[in-house]
């Protein structure tokens, strides 16, 4: 039983730093972006955002 709550513990925790990580990411990211020529970096944020929802779901679940 203890294995067990460490593992979603640490599951838990696991999400919420890739969260933290993606969200300061996506903050990084927009003060780069230029007028023109970084059509791949609203493609890259919009991919990390996907991936901040999908753990969010994964988060909810636990």
């Amino acid at each position: 039983m203890a294995d067990a709550n460490y593992n979603k513990e640490f599951e838990r925790l696991r999400l919420i730093n890739i969260i933290e990580v993606l969200e300061d990411t996506i903050e990084w990211f927009k003060p780069q972006i230029k007028p023109t020529g970084c059509g791949w970096m609203y493609d890259t944020m919009s991919g990390i955002k996907h991936r901040i929802d999908e753990a969010k779901k994964e988060l909810k679940k636990l």
